[in-house]
Parts: C-alpha cells; structure tokens; sequence
C-alpha cells in the first residue's frame, strides 16, 4: 500500500511561514532607520570637523560608515539559489 508523505492539502515544508512576510517588513524599517541614523552620524562627524574636533569627527565618521554598511548589507536582495 502506497502512502504518501504530505497529503495534498499540506503545505510543503519548504513554503514560507504566514508571518515571513511580516519578518521581512520589520527588518526593512530597521535598515532605513539605521541608514538615517548613518546619515546623521556623517552629517555631524562633518560638523566636528568643522569645529576641529579631531577625535568626535574620527568616531562619529567610522559609526557612519559602519552603520551605512550595515544598512547596505540589510537592504541588499538575497540570492534564491
């Protein structure tokens, strides 16, 4: 007697979840509010500059940069392979 392994109203287990959609959502609002957050650190890392704040400038630069390419790598489409 043959029987199957997943009936035919089952999903299969590789279907996404009901609430993958809404994961993704989350994640995508956190990457734009990282990337303003970015944003910000450069614009006042330039300020500093300005006010020959070596140090604050250096710091608030490098939380930038990481946080842009943190954004960046958050934002990016995966691949399906």
């Amino acid at each position: 007697m043959h029987r199957a392994r997943w009936p035919r109203y089952a999903a299969a287990p590789h279907a996404p979840r009901a609430g993958a959609c809404n994961d993704v959502r989350a994640i995508d609002v956190f990457a734009i509010v990282l990337l303003a957050g970015s944003a910000v650190a450069f614009a006042f890392g330039v300020y500093a500059l300005g006010d020959q704040q070596d140090f604050k400038a250096l710091y608030l630069l490098v939380v930038g940069g990481l946080s842009l390419k943190a954004a960046t790598e958050m934002l990016r489409p995966r691949s399906s392979a």
